[in-house]
């Protein structure tokens, strides 16, 4: 393993040599290639030419090997602000080309050469630095497109004109260029200003290999190949780190995956995948190589990209074994969990058409989402980090919700350290591990804190997050009798005003909340303020869409609007409808609620705020 660390352009690639997980096994499909190598022909004009360095790293003197006509190269040093030059014979300035790199070539005499180099196939992610950067561009395309991604953050962009001997700006809000420039080929360079750091992914034509074994239906296989990509180019620009050299073996079934795992591994596979029936960890990383199902119990079907967050997730682990070289399980395992659903949710809104809705709608996707519920169940939780830094304790520590509980405690303490240091830092461990000779010295220089004072300040974050609301009440069936193992879930309208449902936004709402009643019907709830849909359900069927508003009740001192909404033919929740004897209001905030299920409904439910 190779790890390309800052260059001149502070280039960041992780290129993993061997890869793992060969063997196929029988009756399984693979989306691997035969690898593709292209090659790139620019014309250099006799004087000053701007070129990106397209090719593996390579010694300076070796261009000049290559090009007799050569009298000069120059290099722009983005994080110093200054040119760096290696002439014939003098190379300590500029000694090694790296990809991504922008290069002048003075060439001397009078006639234009022909200049035909490979193109790297790892891919080339770029690291900008606020202010000027001189870059190679890989890609195709028009340029304002490419940098639209950047909101702002790509201030402008200027390419070399060797005919006029001029930089020509390109207009970052269309897709023509100032004075007629055409839109730069693969091989040539850019100038590009940023105000701020940013990394861009060019890719190449390496892929990791997706292994389909029974059970995935080719629909389901090109999309997960796809995905795959969008993934691998998301991380890489939120955490400046990816790599193609692993194989993801993918399946319907534990039966499926097994004995993938056991050809690749040597081993069973691990009790966490196994012990339920249908499982609830979905996934895992075992040898370098990705194992995933595509259906368990722990997927969240109802995006219809649940496999694709498991490959996410798991994907996120390669990294970071990969970094930290043989230390990547060294560390609370919490921390390794924690970044990894963190990851997923983060890049979620690339890959996710539900989490991208969400993002759009209400100024968040699933990691917004995701932390609100993990804030919200809080004090719920009987567990906190130190207690699960081990693998054993972290997987086997019982929780209300099983390892549910963990996997959302992990989560926030991510998002803490994410807040404190940014979400590179998140990676930026695992790449120091194995330079430090134990994991609290990697924690400390990632996040600028101990891990003592971390837990000490960790312990009431959650809390800071926001007040809650307790929802609590009691469900019958239609003969009056508790139902136990009813889902009660809350649906977010809106954190800023109200916002009415049709049939399609309510598809729409995310869940912020989800609980079960217990032996006596009884269930109880905390929300963060905002307004909310409350489903009942019996099974976990689609939530009824409701309609027939009843006029606003005011139901608390801080006038929180009651907006009853209830199901045709049904009488709702029991007791009066305009009433507050329907709610034991505990402070003003708390409502309590007996509800009755009847016969011919699966769910209903009804929504209303819960002001702070």
């Amino acid at each position: 393993m190779r790890l390309l660390r800052s260059g001149l352009l502070s280039a960041v690639v992780l290129v993993v040599l061997a890869s793992f997980g060969e063997v196929a096994p029988a009756g399984a499909t693979s989306s691997e290639e035969a690898p593709v190598v292209q090659e790139i022909t620019t014309l250099l004009h006799p004087g000053l030419n701007e070129v990106g360095w397209v090719s593996e790293e390579t010694a300076s003197s070796a261009l000049f090997d290559a090009l007799p006509e050569l009298i000069a190269v120059s290099a722009w040093d983005a994080s110093e602000r200054r040119a760096r030059r290696a002439l014939r014979g003098k190379y300590e300035e500029l000694p090694t080309l790296k990809p991504g790199m922008g290069l002048w070539l003075r060439i001397g005499g009078s006639v234009s050469v022909e200049w035909t180099r490979p193109v790297t196939a790892d891919g080339i992610l770029l690291s900008l630095q606020r202010g000027s950067n001189l870059i190679a561009w890989t890609t195709s395309g028009e340029v304002a497109n490419a940098l639209s991604k950047f909101e702002g953050a790509v201030t402008g962009a200027w390419r070399w004109d060797p005919a006029r001997r001029a930089y020509a700006r390109y207009e970052l809000d269309s897709s023509t260029a100032a004075g007629g420039l055409p839109q730069p080929q693969p091989g040539e360079a850019l100038w590009v200003s940023a105000s701020k750091t940013v990394h861009w992914w060019q890719p190449g034509t390496d892929r990791p290999e997706l292994v389909f074994l029974d059970g995935v239906s080719e629909g389901k296989q090109d999309e997960l190949i796809e995905d795959m990509e969008i993934i691998r180019a998301a991380y890489a620009e939120y955490f400046g780190v990816q790599t193609s050299a692993f194989t993801a073996y993918i399946g319907g079934s534990v039966e499926a995956i097994a004995p993938a795992y056991r050809q690749v591994t040597g081993r069973e596979l691990p009790d966490v995948i196994t012990r339920a029936d249908p499982p609830e960890t979905c996934g895992t990383v075992s040898s370098g190589a990705v194992f995933v199902l595509t259906y368990c119990a722990g997927i969240p079907s109802f995006t219809g990209k649940g496999a694709t967050h498991i490959l996410a997730h798991e994907y996120f682990h390669v990294l970071q074994q990969q970094l930290a070289s043989d230390r990547g399980t060294e560390g609370p395992t919490w921390l390794l969990e924690g970044t990894a659903l963190y990851a997923e949710h983060l890049a979620s809104e690339t890959f996710d058409p539900y989490s991208a809705r969400q993002a759009a709608s209400w100024g968040d996707g699933m990691l917004g989402n995701a932390i609100r519920r993990a804030a919200t169940h809080w004090s719920e939780f009987p567990i906190s980090l130190p207690d699960i830094e081990t693998y054993s304790a972290f997987h086997t520590a019982e929780g209300i919700f099983g390892t549910y509980d963990h996997y959302q405690v992990a989560l926030l303490g991510a998002k803490w350290l994410a807040d404190r240091a940014g979400e590179q830092a998140l990676a930026d461990y695992y790449r120091l591990l194995p330079s430090v000779d134990h994991w609290h010295d990697a924690f400390e220089s990632a996040f600028g804190i101990s891990i003592a004072d971390f837990y000490e300040a960790f312990a009431t974050y959650p809390d800071e997050l926001g007040p809650r609301n307790r929802v609590r009440g009691v469900v019958n069936g239609p003969d009056g009798g508790p139902l136990e193992g009813v889902r009660v879930t809350a649906h977010r309208l809106s954190l800023h005003g109200y916002r009415d449902y049709d049939a399609r936004s309510f598809r729409e709402a995310p869940i912020d909340v989800e609980t079960w009643t217990d032996e006596h019907g009884a269930f109880e709830m905390w929300v963060r303020p905002g307004r909310y849909f409350f489903v009942v359900s019996r099974a976990d069927p689609k939530p009824a869409i409701v309609d027939g508003a009843l006029p606003d009740t005011h139901v608390s001192e801080r006038e929180c609007d009651l907006a009853i909404r209830t199901d045709r033919g049904l009488t709702g929740w029991s007791g009066p409808r305009e009433s507050s004897d329907l709610y034991e209001l505990v402070g003003t905030t708390n409502i309590w609620a007996a509800i009755t299920i009847p016969s011919n409904v699966a769910s209903f439910g009804r929504s209303f705020c819960a002001e702070p």
